[in-house]
């Protein structure tokens, strides 16, 4: 009974493992295919023969696709993951990743700006961030375009329907803050005019 209960197993179970020890000593407790090949594992001879398919035959097409050749032509049934690890492993890539992609990027990078207070990239975003007890807060942030510099990042909490705001201290004032009714924009005026 102690045993089951430290081991957290059944009474019968510790039996068996009990009347086991007996008849076979220490290695009843190794694991049943200890020493035996993983059941998963392909075969050295179908790796060499995959390898030499797509590296002959089938060379130049991606990986998704010389898996359905290999089932549907070849006779050869493997899953993706394993040819997968067979490829790499040989050092071989999917052609597919290096494809440049067709036309235009939906949204082409733009350069950063070269000065530091150039252009501040700000982004709010609503969280438990003092945990569940708490109300959810807005937690703002100012980061410099140029330099990744954070300029700022301050917290709106609504409690009782009203908001306990924590202003950053400018650091200066930016060339250019995007859109002309941001709350920062209005900060930034504030500030100068104080």
């Amino acid at each position: 009974g102690q045993a089951a209960a430290k081991l957290g197993v059944s009474k019968q179970y510790v039996n068996r493992l009990k009347k086991s020890y007996a008849e076979r000593g220490p290695s009843a407790f190794r694991h049943g295919n200890r020493g035996k090949p993983p059941k998963w594992k392909t075969d050295p001879e179908t790796e060499g023969r995959i390898l030499s398919l797509y590296e002959g035959k089938y060379a130049g097409f991606n990986f998704r696709h010389f898996l359905e050749k290999l089932n549907e032509d070849e006779g050869i049934t493997v899953s993706y993951r394993p040819l997968h690890r067979i490829l790499t492993s040989a050092g071989l890539k999917s052609p597919k990743r290096h494809k440049a992609k067709k036309g235009k990027a939906r949204h082409p990078s733009r350069p950063r700006r070269k000065g530091f207070g150039e252009l501040l990239q700000i982004d709010a975003s609503i969280h438990n961030w003092f945990g569940d007890s708490l109300p959810k807060a807005t937690l703002h942030g100012a980061i410099d375009d140029a330099t990744g510099t954070v300029m700022g990042l301050w917290s709106l909490i609504k409690i009782e329907k009203r908001q306990q705001e924590e202003k950053p201290k400018p650091v200066g004032r930016p060339k250019y803050i995007p859109g002309p009714n941001h709350p920062w924009r209005r900060y930034v005026l504030k500030a100068k005019k104080g």
